[in-house]
């Protein structure tokens, strides 16, 4: 789904992003990545279970534009 966003992604009005992961998947450095080129930083996170399979909601806030 991220990846058939980027318009959406890149649009200055989307400040905050949502998104659950399991860690323990292997696209889960790509998801970093990808919202990290769009432009977000992680927020905050906040882990559901426990174990290799838990799911962890991240929530991501676009970074301030430099001046």
């Amino acid at each position: 789904v991220l990846c058939g966003a980027s318009r959406t992604l890149l649009d200055p009005a989307l400040r905050t992003v949502l998104v659950e992961i399991e860690p323990a998947q292997p696209d889960f450095e790509m998801i970093i990545d990808l919202l990290t080129a769009a432009g977000f930083e992680e927020h905050s996170h906040r882990r559901h279970g426990a174990g290799v399979d838990s799911i962890t909601n991240f929530i991501f806030v676009r970074r301030p534009a430099s001046r």
